[in-house]
């Protein structure tokens, strides 16, 4: 539990970082960059909190050891990922997005879904689907950012509205497996043998 609150607090700092940089930086804001970094956090807030199949916390000690280590990554990401926000939102809207910006949010966010994916397999559940969710997401980042990089944008705004999509669409298919699989008593009945028996588990 105090886990899940400190990586609440680590994702709303980057949202309030963001203001932070625009009252400072004394611009007026970009709405539409606002709004894309408002989709970011709470799609990652909703991958991080969304109920895994068998549950949160793993069963045993070499799980649980993955466990903590991804955490330690989702908690530095969301660090990194608040400084690539606010950085993102002082630069010129009218002129093509920078590498150096490009990468601030690539790399944190990308190593954030990896980190989830992780924490997803570390759950004693045998079934791990939404784990490619979070690694494929890992790759939509990576691929946006590579169209950045190599084909300049329009602007800063236009970037987080992509990565703002990626984002989305991994929570929407997230949401719609772990439903569907929730619901088949066969996966039930595999989460229940997980927990009774740890060596029929994913580790």
């Amino acid at each position: 539990e105090r886990m899940g609150q400190l990586i609440l607090i680590l994702l709303g700092e980057s949202f309030l970082k963001v203001v932070l940089a625009i009252g400072k930086d004394g611009g007026r804001p970009d709405y539409l960059l606002l709004t894309c970094t408002f989709i970011i956090v709470f799609s990652l807030w909703a991958l991080y909190f969304e109920p895994t199949i068998a549950g949160i916390v793993p069963n045993t000690i070499s799980r649980m050891r993955v466990w903590l280590i991804a955490h330690i990554g989702i908690g530095a990401s969301a660090l990194g990922l608040a400084v690539g926000l606010s950085e993102m939102t002082i630069l010129d809207q009218e002129v093509a997005i920078t590498k150096v910006a490009t990468l601030l949010i690539a790399f944190p966010l990308m190593f954030m879904l990896f980190c989830l994916a992780i924490t997803e397999i570390a759950t004693p559940s045998p079934v791990h689907v939404t784990r490619y969710v979070r690694a494929g997401a890992a790759l939509g980042v990576i691929g946006v950012s590579a169209v950045s990089l190599y084909t300049p944008l329009d602007g800063p705004s236009f970037f987080l509205v992509l990565i703002a999509l990626v984002s989305v669409t991994a929570v929407v298919i997230d949401r719609f497996l772990i439903k569907k699989l929730d619901d088949s008593p066969k996966t039930r009945q595999q989460i229940f043998d997980a927990w009774t028996d740890p060596s029929k588990g994913a580790l």
